[in-house]
């Protein structure tokens, strides 16, 4: 029942904006105060990222060639949705401080990092000994996750290298010498 309140809010904030997106008061970042989602996928070696727009034009962001198209530009109200959410999931309870490790370990599938003002915080997916109710806050961390990124636009340059398409890497028969 959390989840589908948590994800009609920040749904209702991508589409209707920020009107709908007014509750109950609570803090908000300081103008300037970058703020970064990301989603590290260690089974996939890959990583998926959500930019406040308070602090990243999305035509700057989305103008510069890159290699990927992982990163997405959110508005603000749906950045302060999320944060929200994280919180009431007892994101802050359950992060270790850092920068989430570039590899995970004791099969740890994911991690998902919270970025404010520079302060990097993480939540590994899954560590051993996770009791069910902490597990399942993890998974409705990821799948809040994954639902806002789906529905975030975003129109990407990418770099493309001979023989790729953007939605897939060259195989070896394809490479040119």
């Amino acid at each position: 029942m959390l989840r589908r309140t948590a994800l009609l809010s920040l749904f209702a904030c991508l589409t209707v904006g920020v009107s709908a997106c007014s509750g109950p008061a609570r803090a908000k970042p300081e103008a300037g105060v970058e703020r970064r989602i990301k989603l590290h996928s260690y089974r996939k070696g890959q990583f998926f990222e959500l930019i406040d727009e308070a602090t990243r034009s999305r035509v700057e962001h989305y103008s510069e060639k890159r290699a990927n198209a992982n990163s997405k530009v959110l508005p603000s109200d749906v950045m302060d949705g999320f944060v929200e959410f994280l919180s009431d999931n007892e994101f802050n309870e359950l992060a270790v401080d850092g920068v989430a490790p570039a590899q995970g370990s004791d099969g740890m599938a994911w991690a998902l990092e919270f970025v404010e003002g520079g302060k990097p915080r993480y939540v590994f997916g899954y560590p051993p000994q996770t009791k069910p109710e902490q597990k399942r806050k993890l998974d409705e961390m990821l799948v809040v996750f994954l639902e806002v990124y789906g529905s975030v636009y975003s129109m990407q340059v990418v770099d493309v290298k001979p023989g790729e398409t953007p939605f897939q890497a060259a195989t070896p028969a394809q490479k040119r010498p």
